[in-house]
């Protein structure tokens, strides 16, 4: 959409917040977009810079021109996101850099949030591109909002589907899957005031922690600790030698919290039988590669519903967020993350939340994971549009620069579905731009090792 679209005037209340000395004779302004690449000279032309206002659910684009300067004229008041993505191919990024890469593409993305726009015309704001997190290794199917609660398998029945988009075998050990630690609390009324929060509007992580303030910090280090690195509250590592768990290009492997048919009934762990109301509105994950069990964890046995598949091999388990089973946020309030490691997870430092005052034997730490390392990562947040329940990111632009959810929310049965972008010699290539709001689709009904129509 190259032609900009006029946003509606109807957020009158915006005017409220402007300062009294302001002469308002329009409910409408125009302002610039700066695009800025921090450390090489890439072209600046050409551009797409979108804007969005999510309470109104309307948006605009315009390209840049070749100082990278992207105009927006007759802009309704309030506030906004706006954000660009730039996809260079490996050789116009060699070419600019002298960097050599082992993927197709090379994806930049940017990302303000809560942009104030004002009724003071001439603004410029100044959007800066990062370079994405594209690795080999993909989150293909990410099923976190589970199944009906009564009738189907609620949280049970969730998974995450792992591909190779590449065109050679990797490996899957030494693989980690993570659920990032971070602030779960509402948005709209978290308060700000205890001082361990980001607190520039416009950052991708606005109101989450600021890890500098932790206590664990004990080099001083500065927004890094939340730039370049992320915190992990679960840790699961599908275990091997190196190339004992082939994934050939084009295939996936599937991580399941319970890899057992959730269609039929099955005895639990306390010996009472399970019924299903209505099989249609969950899956058969007794074919999945890799399970996650607690069982050998727990003192007095496994949670009743945590049953081990003898034929399905269990990760390693070095962290967990929830005590009795790996359940994923169903309301959409996790973010999940796929690495490798240069050395096992326990090498890495841990911290504790930066709301924590104490440190002692009780306080319950996170491992520190360098950024680097991620190979893909995706970002949930709860469907509602109003953003009332929607809590703040835990990954910023580098990891994912455009946050998603399944349409219909928790116990939807729903999925989501990474887009295919091409076929090359019948193996699908999946769309992976580093930003999961394009990246992905709604499923009406998780589908193992599928692909989205």
């Amino acid at each position: 959409m190259k032609k900009l679209v006029y946003l509606v005037a109807s957020l009158m209340v915006a005017l409220t917040a402007c300062k009294k000395d302001t002469d308002i004779s329009t409910s409408t302004v125009d302002f610039d977009v700066k695009v800025q690449f921090e450390e090489f000279d890439f072209p600046l032309n050409n551009i797409q810079v979108k804007i969005e206002n999510e309470i109104l659910g309307v948006n605009a684009t315009q390209n840049t021109n070749a100082q990278g300067v992207a105009s927006f004229r007759g802009v309704s008041l309030g506030l906004y996101k706006i954000s660009a993505s730039v996809v260079l191919s490996a050789e116009e990024y060699f070419q600019a850099t002298g960097i050599e890469v082992g993927t197709e593409v090379v994806n930049f993305n940017g990302l303000l949030n809560n942009v104030n726009v004002s009724a003071v015309p001439g603004t410029t704001y100044d959007l800066k591109m990062d370079v994405g997190k594209v690795g080999d290794l993909v989150i293909k199917q990410l099923y976190y909002a589970g199944s009906h609660t009564s009738n189907a398998a609620s949280f049970r029945d969730c998974f995450v589907e792992v591909y190779n988009n590449s065109n050679e075998v990797l490996y899957a050990d030494s693989l980690y899957f993570s659920q990032v630690k971070g602030v779960a609390s509402k948005f709209s009324t978290q308060d700000l005031s205890p001082g361990y929060f980001i607190t520039d509007a416009s950052h991708p992580l606005y109101k989450q922690f600021d890890w500098s303030k932790s206590l664990s910090n004990t080099t001083a280090m500065g927004n890094t600790a939340y730039e370049n690195y992320i915190y992990v509250e679960s840790a699961f590592m599908i275990p091997g030698s190196g190339t004992s768990h082939p994934i050939e290009p084009g295939e996936s492997i599937i991580i399941a919290a319970n890899a057992i048919n959730h269609k039929a009934p099955y005895v639990k762990n306390n010996g009472e039988q399970q019924l299903v109301k209505d099989p249609a509105l969950t899956i058969d994950l007794s074919g999945a590669d890799w399970e996650v069990y607690y069982g050998d964890l727990r003192n007095g046995g496994a949670y009743d519903f945590d049953i081990d598949n003898p034929d399905v091999p269990n990760v390693v388990i070095f962290s967990i967020k929830h005590a009795t089973d790996l359940i994923m946020d169903a309301t959409g309030r996790d973010a999940f993350v796929i690495y490798k490691l240069p050395q096992v997870i326990t090498s890495y430092p841990k911290w504790a939340t930066p709301d924590v005052k104490v440190i002692d034997a009780n306080t319950t730490l996170f491992y520190q994971i360098p950024i680097e390392y991620v190979l893909d990562g995706v970002q949930t947040l709860n469907p509602n549009p109003e953003a009332t329940q929607r809590n703040a990111r835990k990954l910023n632009n580098k990891i994912d620069a455009g946050p998603t959810w399944v349409t219909d929310g928790q116990y939807s049965s729903q999925s989501l579905m990474r887009k295919t972008a091409k076929v090359v010699n019948g193996r699908k290539v999946l769309q992976d731009s580093n930003n999961s709001a394009e990246d992905f689709v709604t499923m009406s009904l998780a589908l193992p090792y599928g692909f989205a129509n």
